[in-house]
């Protein structure tokens, strides 16, 4: 908008870039309005397939316009110096379109007509910030009841509106699998595609490289985020045995290059993992704004005032000597915008400073893994912290990406302990706790300043980390056996939901998935190897479990009633039924959720080798 408002607007050229829904058409649209406004000359270039088409169609522009105009390229890559005459090339003004910051998305929502903060906490959640899923959500919200945001049905309408829009309805029949595995792995290059393809990766990596719908990073491709989230849903959605049959080759093939020594890799396994508690434990931050390095000089200065602000200064203390003498211990993630921001401390027995044994934190913890278990394959963790919400961006994911970083930087090529350092009742590493087995090992507690800081050992088996990622995932796929602490028993929590989850949330959700293949799969309550086996597991579950829950009086054939329109019939539609049935949008509530709790009760039942075993 700043090339239409320039008062030389001769021989200017300008380049709107970014991934597929970041809102390149609809500033289209609003520079021809401007350029109208103002009676100027202007070309619009939308809809480019390849490089090579934007580089056509933007010297055709030039040599149309004789010297006299503005044209707009509005592509999914940067432009190069070869897609004009040389007598151009000077006057490109070029801008990269970026996922929106979630303050801009909530005023674009806002802008929208979503006066609901929830709503729009709801639409964000689901579209992050990117334009595209911004404006469908919030279309979407408009035409459903609010209630119905989650319903199956009302999902699979936004994903299907996706991938009309950002998927080419072109792709050749011999990539469909192409964009399958790039939808399911973080980062694809060519030995994984032909490892899990069968066939020359080479091609298919050019392709996907050429298609826009994925962007390079390091020596591979990945996905942008909204063609990723529109073809996983219509994988999932089409053929979920597919899709477990990709995910446990991908699965293969990276744990046998991690094996040679890539920990690296360990980033990409614990992506594809679907346990939620275990996930805790090994997300990563795909950001390109932030960094992650070791500390350098200066950090100091400018993390100290940040600790005091969150109330970490007590800590910090401590902690700085590691800053000041042993910098290479210390993980920093930096932006450009604010500098270092957050740091994570972790040393190894063998790569221990001397400051280390001294340290009342990390002494204890590197004599217990020299003495009681006599190994030197072992990462041991001081501390993390973060100051992001200060700058209005907390990062959910910080404290895991700080974690993993240190694991890549430890100098182990697959670590088997780890000693971990969480906060006393710290609620978002209680189920990766529960899920791994970790043991307390209260004689390694600190306290200090008021804060007591408890060491959980995790022993992830004989094959390390990367062995303990690979057999999750294999499990979750229902091609191995639990490994080390996670639970196996129907119901349990630990296979993906989270410590303390109630076999009535898991039965919550199961209903709400009754219809979508792909989300009943994973849920807890499932058994059997493929996919297909543990779909009909919970159907036969949930359906036995209603037959039996429920009496013949009018009262209970009314549970009955509501729960089988509501969720198990594919038409069920919460604002339908209770109109279909007379009852107020309050009674209608009331009743589901009191239908559901007699389900649960039912279910846990027959899981618990009740008489009522409905298994």
């Amino acid at each position: 908008m700043r090339l239409l408002a320039a008062d030389d607007h001769h021989h200017r050229v300008g380049v709107l870039h970014g991934p597929p829904g970041s809102g390149k058409t609809a500033l289209g649209r609003e520079a021809r309005r401007i350029a109208a406004a103002a009676d100027r000359r202007l070309v619009v270039i939308d809809g480019v397939r390849t490089p090579g088409e934007a580089a056509g169609r933007l010297r055709e522009a030039a040599a149309s316009l004789q010297g006299d105009g503005t044209i707009l390229l509005l592509s999914r890559w940067p432009p190069e110096p070869s897609w004009l005459p040389e007598e151009w090339a000077h006057a490109i003004a070029e801008h990269e379109l970026d996922e929106l910051t979630p303050a801009d998305a909530d005023r674009i929502l806002h802008a929208l007509g979503i006066a609901d903060p929830g709503a729009r906490a709801r639409i964000i959640g689901w579209a992050g910030g990117w334009p595209l899923g911004l404006v469908l959500g919030a279309e979407d919200l408009t035409a459903v009841a609010d209630a119905d945001w989650h319903a199956p049905a009302a999902e699979e309408r936004r994903n299907r509106r996706l991938l009309r829009r950002l998927v080419p309805a072109a792709v050749p029949p011999s990539c469909h699998d192409v964009l399958h595995v790039a939808a399911i792995a973080r980062t694809v290059d060519p030995a994984l595609l032909a490892a899990v393809l069968g066939r020359d990766g080479t091609d298919a990596f050019a392709w996907l490289a050429e298609s826009g719908l994925a962007r390079a990073t390091g020596g591979g491709l990945r996905l942008h985020a909204l063609p990723r989230r529109a073809i996983a849903f219509a994988l999932a959605a089409g053929d979920p045995g597919a899709e477990l049959r990709l995910r446990r080759a991908i699965v293969e093939h990276l744990y046998d290059q991690a094996r040679d020594g890539r920990i690296s890799l360990c980033v990409e396994l614990g992506r594809l993992s679907r346990n939620q508690a275990l996930r805790v434990g090994f997300e990563w931050l795909d950001d390109d704004r932030y960094r992650f390095r070791d500390a350098r000089a200066g950090d100091a200065d400018v993390l100290g005032p940040a600790m005091e602000r969150i109330g970490r200064a007590a800590w910090w203390d401590l902690a700085r000597r590691f800053v000041d003498e042993a910098p290479e211990r210390v993980t920093v993630v930096s932006d450009a915008d604010h500098g270092p921001f957050g740091y994570c401390i972790a040393v190894t027995p063998e790569n221990a400073p001397p400051l280390a044994h001294d340290d009342p934190v990390l002494g204890p913890r590197i004599a217990h893994a020299r003495r009681v278990l006599a190994t030197r394959n072992a990462i041991i963790w001081r501390e993390a912290a973060d100051s992001s919400r200060l700058a209005g961006h907390p990062l959910a994911f910080l404290s895991s990406a700080l974690h993993v970083a240190s694991v890549l930087r430890c100098g182990l090529s697959n670590p088997r302990f780890a000693y971990l350092s969480v906060r006393a009742g710290s609620h978002r590493w209680s189920p990766f706790l529960t899920a791994t087995g970790a043991e307390h090992l209260t004689a390694l507690d600190v306290s200090h300043a008021g804060e007591h800081l408890e060491c959980h050992l995790v022993d992830f088996g004989p094959r390390g980390l990367l062995g303990a990622q690979r057999d999750v995932i294999l499990y979750e796929l229902g091609a191995a056996p639990p490994p080390f602490g996670v639970r196996a028993r129907r119901g349990e929590p630990a296979t993906g939901s989270g410590e303390g989850q109630r076999v009535e949330e898991q039965v919550r959700a199961a209903l709400r998935a009754y219809h979508r293949p792909d989300r009943l799969a994973d849920s807890p309550l499932a058994v059997g190897t493929t996919a297909e086996d543990r779909v009909a597991s919970v159907r036969a579950l949930l359906d036995a479990a209603v037959a039996a829950a429920f009496g013949d009086t009018p009262a209970e054939q009314r549970f009955e009633q509501v729960l089988r329109r509501s969720y198990l019939d594919p038409a069920g539609n919460h604002e339908r039924v209770a109109l279909e049935l007379h009852m107020s949008r309050t009674s209608y509530f009331r009743c589901l959720r009191q239908a559901t709790a007699r389900l649960a009760a039912q279910v846990e039942q027959g899981l618990q080798g009740g008489v009522a075993d409905v298994r």
